[in-house]
Order: structure tokens, then sequence, then C-alpha cells
């Protein structure tokens, strides 16, 4: 079925799809951008107008992004390696979606009154700490407990990141 439909969509591509005219190069492209795209400028203005707290904040939500993607492609990939059952490794996978169901509320909570710094520090310290014990274990226990922490991290690094965002963007910072 996925190659009938793979197949459907390129005839479909190949007869619809316009022929494209010879390519710019990259910077040409970019001049256009730059010259033409009025909402690209206006954002590029409003995130310089950020500073240096906008842009790190930026910096750790592309950080945790990217961490929760590696893990998201590369978890079942290192479980399987370790030849764990599909159990345990739905097990493991779900150790670092359970704490958002909890954490996140309480963060919130803190957060209103106590601010985002120290929770950012511990969410990159448990984060630290996961990624470090997963290089060192191949237990499935401390697999499962190692995602627990690494949920937690996730849990707390998420909501702080995204309040300070929201307060920047409040006070049209």
């Amino acid at each position: 079925l996925a190659a009938a439909i793979s197949a459907a969509m390129l005839v479909l591509s190949m007869s619809f799809l316009p022929r494209e005219e010879r390519a710019e190069n990259f910077v040409t492209a970019i001049d256009h951008v730059w010259r033409r795209d009025h909402v690209f400028r206006a954002s590029v203005g409003e995130f310089q107008k950020l500073g240096l707290g906008g842009t790190y904040a930026a910096f750790l939500f592309f950080i945790f992004a990217l961490h929760w993607g590696f893990i998201a492609i590369m978890e079942p990939l290192y479980a399987n390696s370790l030849a764990l059952s599909g159990q345990l490794i739905g097990l493991i996978y779900a150790g670092f979606t359970i704490p958002f169901l909890f954490v996140c509320i309480l963060v919130g909570r803190y957060l209103d009154r106590h601010g985002a710094k120290a929770v950012i520090v511990a969410g990159l310290f448990l984060s630290a700490i996961s990624s470090v014990g997963f290089g060192m274990t191949g237990e499935p226990r401390e697999l499962f407990l190692l995602s627990l922490i690494a949920g937690i991290g996730h849990a707390l690094l998420l909501p702080a990141v995204m309040s300070i965002i929201d307060r920047l963007s409040s006070y049209h910072r």
C-alpha cells in the first residue's frame, strides 16, 4: 500500500507540478528574500530587539528540540541494539514523556512565583546527567530511571524557556 501510494504521488507530481526554471544561486536567492520579504525582515528586527537574554532563550529552545529529536530517533535504535524486548523499549521511551503529565503543572506554578533561572539550570543538569548515564549502562531498570530523569529535565526546561519567551514577547521585547 505504501509503495502504491508513493508511486501514485510520483506520477501525480510529474504530471501536475510545473517545470522549474533555472535555479538562482544561493547568494542571489538570499538577497531577493532580504529585499522582498518584509515579514522576514520584520522578524529579524524583532529578534534583534530581544537582546542577549532572548537570544539565549531561543538557543535553549533549539537545544531542547535537538535533544528531544535525538532521543526520539536514537532511543529505539539504542534499546534495540541492547536486544531489549519491545515492551521494555516502550517502557523506557515512556519514561521520557510521563514526567510531562505531572511536572509541568508544578513547574508552571513555581515559575509564576520565583522565575525561570533555577528551573532552567536544574533542567539542563538533569538532561546532562541522564545523557551521561545512558552512555554508561545497558540495564533496563537503570535505563528506565534515566529516561524518567531526562523526562523531568525536559519537563522543567520547556516551560521555563517558554515563560522567558512569553515574558519577552508580552513586553514587546
